[in-house]
């Protein structure tokens, strides 16, 4: 600021307080905005890990309904299964498989319960012979040789009359007599999409005639179980076995598809932990996948 002297002459006098504010002003500001920052950074933190938690105990729930009606519904095919199994027409087939007629009843049966229930693939019978015995069904103008553990009666119009074979992973269970047993996830004998088998001993006193199978698709289990869950925004439930594999997801194109696992990153983090329960996993940017050991049959 410029005054005069006594003489009349100007003097200019240094702004002082101006200079103290704007450099008291050049600290505050970087400080403000630091401060700002961290607050911002503690708060996104805090929001972050409650949204972890909240979304952790939310996923156990849901979590654990799902298991409960998964398991619920996997004893409803139990039960139709052993009940199906135990038919008299079934029986009969499974003890007289080259006679046309009672064979012709036991297929009509199973064409009729796979109408009731066209979310399995097939409805087979599987037929238990003695060592280097077998015999031929004419299917369409054709004549197929049935061998021990190969399909005698289907519901798919005869495609799979003389596919399967004792190798297969469900069929020496039931002809050992177990109660049932649950398969892996694989691509169907029929069309290739992905399923899972329950296999069914068919007894007479206690003899294994043959066997009784059912074949949930899993695009008709997704749309049950998986599709309909979400959490939040953007959750969703996937499933994957013990190798790895995806065999239930929202992108029915990505089960048993290990090529397409790739898009999925995260599920990568989760093959080593077999052993674990109830886990939670970080991984790329801000997915977290929340796991849950299933026990299924």
């Amino acid at each position: 600021m410029d005054k005069m002297d006594k003489n009349g002459r100007s003097v200019h006098y240094p702004r002082k307080k101006q200079k103290i504010s704007t450099k008291y002003l050049e600290w505050l500001i970087p400080i403000i905005g630091i401060a700002f920052m961290l607050f911002g950074l503690y708060t996104y933190d805090l929001i972050k890990t409650r949204s972890i938690t909240a979304n952790k105990e939310m996923t156990l729930k849901l979590g654990n309904e799902i298991s409960n009606a998964l398991n619920s519904w996997i004893s409803d095919q139990i039960n139709i299964g052993k009940t199906l199994a135990a038919d008299p027409r079934i029986i009969q087939a499974c003890l007289y498989p080259e006679n046309t007629e009672i064979r012709d009843a036991a297929e009509a049966f199973c064409i009729s319960t796979h109408r009731r229930f066209p979310y399995h693939e097939n409805i087979p019978l599987v037929i238990k012979l003695p060592e280097g015995k077998s015999f031929k069904r004419k299917i369409n103008n054709q004549w197929i040789q049935i061998t021990n553990g190969t399909f005698f009666v289907d519901t798919v119009e005869g495609r799979t009359i003389g596919k399967c074979g004792t190798h297969i992973s469900y069929i020496p269970p039931a002809f050992d007599g177990q109660d049932h047993f649950i398969s892996e996830v694989y691509p169907s004998i029929l069309r290739g999409n992905p399923i899972f088998v329950i296999s069914f001993p068919v007894k007479k006193d206690d003899q294994v005639l043959g066997a009784l199978l059912l074949s949930p698709q899993m695009g008709y289990f997704s749309e049950k179980f998986i599709e309909k869950t979400t959490f939040g925004k953007t959750g969703y439930l996937t499933m994957i076995d013990e190798r790895g594999l995806i065999i239930s997801h929202p992108q029915k194109e990505l089960i048993l598809r290990k090529e397409n696992g790739e898009k999925i990153k995260p599920l990568e983090k989760i093959k080593p932990l077999k052993k674990s329960n109830t886990l939670l996993v970080g991984s790329l940017r801000e997915t977290y996948i929340f796991r849950i050991n299933l026990k299924i049959g």
